[in-house]
Parts: structure tokens; sequence; C-alpha cells
């Protein structure tokens, strides 16, 4: 077996491994877990919204916001405009490939809410 697909069989073995322990924990450790798992979609879905915004604001003629968020967003990402989406002449907050992490970070926990069949109501009440 070449070490690719050791790799992928490991990541798989993992992510299988976390399922199943959230499963195991007590009743009140799982409404937690999922409580913080919803916790981290929604600021990770409040991340992008920014990063997607920023350059809605510049557009629109508020380039102090837009410039505020620019440098919210520049400790993270290198924000070269050769590497970033444009929207109207305006880059992004953050360049393709952050932008793809944390897209990808969302979907994810997104799956994992889905795949756990997590209901929101009951994780908020």
């Amino acid at each position: 077996m070449n070490d690719k697909k050791k790799l992928g069989r490991g990541l798989e073995d993992i992510s299988y491994l976390f399922l199943s322990s959230l499963e195991k924990d007590s009743p009140a450790e799982n409404d937690l877990n999922k409580k913080i798992v919803l916790i981290i979609c929604l600021g990770l879905l409040t991340w992008l919204a920014g990063i997607i915004v920023t350059p809605i604001l510049a557009a629109a003629g508020l380039l102090k916001i837009a410039a505020f968020a620019y440098f919210f967003y520049k400790p993270v990402c290198h924000q070269i405009a050769e590497r970033s989406f444009l929207f109207d002449g305006f880059t992004l907050a953050v360049c393709v490939r952050c932008f793809s992490f944390y897209l990808g970070g969302l979907f994810i926990i997104s799956y994992y809410i889905f795949k756990s069949k997590i209901s929101m109501w009951r994780v908020l009440s």
C-alpha cells in the first residue's frame, strides 16, 4: 500500500474514531459537544460573511469600513491582489487559498451537523 492510500485510510480512521467517541458520550457531554460545534460553525459563517462583504462595502463607497475590514483580515492573509477573487474591482478580504480553507472548514462542520442529525432547535435549548 502506498503512502497516499495509507494517509487517506488514516484520516478516515481518525474521523470515524472522533465521530464514534462523540456518540458514546453521556447525553450531557454530547449536548455540550453539539453546542460547541454549532458555535464554531456560526463563527466560521460570520468570518466568511465578513470576507465576502468587504469588497461589497468598498464598491458601495463605504471605503473606511472596508479599509478597517481589510486591516482586520491582514494578520491571517497576505492579501496579494493577483491571488484573490475580485468583486467590482475590489478583492475579497483574503486570498483564494485562505477563503477556500475557511469555506472547507464550514462545509466539514456543516456535514458533521447533518451527518449526526443534530436538531438545531434542540441544541439551542
